[in-house]
Order: structure tokens, then C-alpha cells, then sequence
């Protein structure tokens, strides 16, 4: 996308402004989809356990549903959730008002949207990968089984996560605290 602009063309025009919402765009609705993966495992895990897992045998519990550490460890995930389903519609909102700003959107403006997706994508990326391998903890080793499906949950969180370096994302966002920049364009930012 980038290579496409003419040589003299600056960074800050206009069109190329307009242009490079498409990446921000993409990096948003990715930000969504790892918040859907981590709502699928969550909810899933929570089917398995309440129909499936046994208490531990030390517990002296009649079931899984009644273990305190299990019922923390899903309050500790559905928390994690929330926090990134509230970053990820943020995200949303503010590359929808870059992109509705249109050809005034001023390089400031677009780099304050790019943070937003960043910040995003770090905690969904994050809470993706994590609770898509914590739900093992909380469900028992049966449901490691192929047959539960749950691993797909995580195959699919770090397949997604695995080609956009998440340490970038987090260095826009340590530049940006640290010195007030706002980051450079490019296909992933």
C-alpha cells in the first residue's frame, strides 16, 4: 500500500492520510476478532465445566461449579475480557472518527487513532493467547482432548497473533508515553 505513493508525494497529505486508515482498519476489526475468540473459548469452557469437569477429588466438592479457585479463575478471565472488549470498541470508534473526518484528518488526529488500535491490540492479543490456554486450568486435563474442541480456541488465538508482532504495537505506545509520537505509517500501523 504504502510502496504505491509517489516519491515526492509528503507523508502527511491528504490522500495518504486517507489511504493509510486501511491498515488501522484492518489491525481493528483483527483487535475484534481475537475478542471473539477469547468470547467463544470462555463461553464454551464455561459449557465444559459446568457439564463436564469433575471437582478436584481433594476439593471434598460435589462439583466443578462449586470450587472457589475455579470460580475465581472464570471471574479473572471474564474480567480480562471485559477490559479488552471495552479497548477494542474504543479502537473501533476512534479509527471510525479518523475515517469520518476525511480529507481533513490532520496527522495528529490519525496517529491519536492508530494509539488507540495499538493499545487494543496489545490487550487483546494478550487476553487471547492467555485465556485460551488458562481454560485448560479451569476445565481439567479431559478437556485437552481433541474431541472438546477447545484447542482450537488457542491454535486460532496465536495463529492471528503470530503475524503482527505484538512488540511493535507495544513500542508505538512506549514511544508515544516517552516522547509525544505519534507512529510512523506503515502496513501495520
Amino acid at each position: 500500500m504504502l510502496g504505491t505513493f509517489p516519491a515526492d508525494e509528503d507523508e502527511s497529505s491528504p490522500r495518504r492520510l486517507r489511504l493509510s486508515l486501511v491498515s488501522l482498519a484492518f489491525q481493528a476489526v483483527l483487535t475484534q476478532v481475537l475478542v471473539g475468540i477469547v468470547e467463544g473459548a470462555l463461553a464454551e469452557a464455561a459449557q465444559y465445566t459446568r457439564e463436564t469437569s469433575r471437582p478436584w477429588p481433594a476439593s471434598g466438592l460435589e462439583s466443578a461449579v462449586d470450587d472457589p479457585h475455579v470460580l475465581a479463575g472464570y471471574g479473572h478471565l471474564d474480567a480480562d475480557l471485559r477490559a479488552a472488549r471495552l479497548l477494542a470498541d474504543e479502537a473501533t470508534r476512534a479509527f471510525v472518527q479518523a475515517d469520518t473526518t476525511g480529507p481533513a484528518l490532520t496527522p495528529g488526529e490519525r496517529g491519536r487513532a492508530a494509539l488507540a488500535v495499538s493499545a487494543a491490540k496489545v490487550v487483546s492479543s494478550r487476553t487471547a493467547t492467555g485465556t485460551t490456554s488458562r481454560i485448560f486450568e479451569l476445565t481439567g486435563a479431559r478437556a485437552t482432548a481433541r474431541s472438546s474442541g477447545l484447542d482450537r480456541f488457542w491454535r486460532d488465538a496465536r495463529t492471528l497473533t503470530l503475524h503482527d508482532p505484538l512488540v511493535y504495537k507495544a513500542q508505538e505506545l512506549g514511544t508515544s508515553l516517552l516522547t509525544g509520537k505519534v507512529p510512523l505509517i506503515t502496513a501495520y500501523s
